[in-house]
């Protein structure tokens, strides 16, 4: 590995090591099923869209910091805000039937890949970083869109914590 590339992944696993965790108020996801945008269609491919509201709870309740506990407020981390946001994980499972992940589209092309997806009939796991130094402030975020075609079943899809 050339010494440039040796000092940039140095560098952007430090960072990582110093930024504090920041647990996400409120993701929802909608599908582009306009019999009911909260569930697949019963057959062929449905485009699932992911969002994020970092400042707010579920109920509407506007946050400064983690929502449930101190113990990550102050802007202790490496962006001015303690909900600041340069990465993510997004763990989906389909629930009651496999399905056909497809491929997952960033709304803000800044964050890429950090590893390639991981993912079975039943789960995906898919990581994005944004460049060292650069966020996105608080609010709420598109992350993006996957397409998700059920295969067995009558699947739903929830988000989980990590891969099972």
């Amino acid at each position: 590995m050339r010494p440039t590339l040796r000092c940039l992944a140095l560098g952007s696993l430090l960072l990582l090591a110093l930024a504090a965790p920041a647990a996400a108020q409120y993701m929802r996801m909608t599908t582009d099923n306009p019999t009911d945008p909260t569930r697949l269609r019963a057959s062929g491919t449905t485009i699932v869209t992911i969002f994020l509201d970092t400042d707010h709870d579920r109920n509407g309740t506007l946050q400064s910091c983690n929502s449930h506990t101190s113990a990550y407020c102050g802007g202790t981390g490496t962006t001015p805000q303690p909900l600041d946001m340069f990465s993510y994980t997004l763990a989906l499972k389909a629930v009651g039937g496999t399905v056909t992940w497809g491929s997952f589209t960033p709304t803000d092309a800044s964050y890429t890949e950090t590893s390639p997806p991981l993912q079975s009939n039943t789960e995906v796991e898919i990581n994005r970083t944004r460049p060292p130094g650069t966020f996105t402030p608080p609010g709420l975020a598109t992350l993006g869109s996957i397409t998700v075609t059920p295969v067995t079943g009558a699947p739903r899809i929830d988000v989980q914590i990590g891969a099972s």
